[in-house]
């Protein structure tokens, strides 16, 4: 969405004849990231788990 609205206001920077008068993108149109997920495993159970097979005992 942000290159669309950037391309939007480039072509009316530049005049070109088929350009809207305004950007019809707003800031507000562009969605918000989405925050990253927890980690499932903490680091010490993740270096476990990605430790070598069969664990050794």
């Amino acid at each position: 969405m942000g290159q669309l609205r950037t391309f939007f206001m480039r072509i009316i920077e530049w005049g070109w004849d088929d350009a809207p008068m305004r950007v019809p993108i707003f800031f507000g149109d562009v969605p918000k990231r989405d925050e990253p997920l927890p980690r499932f495993l903490d680091e010490a159970r993740f270096a476990q788990f990605m430790g070598p097979w069969p664990p050794s005992r």
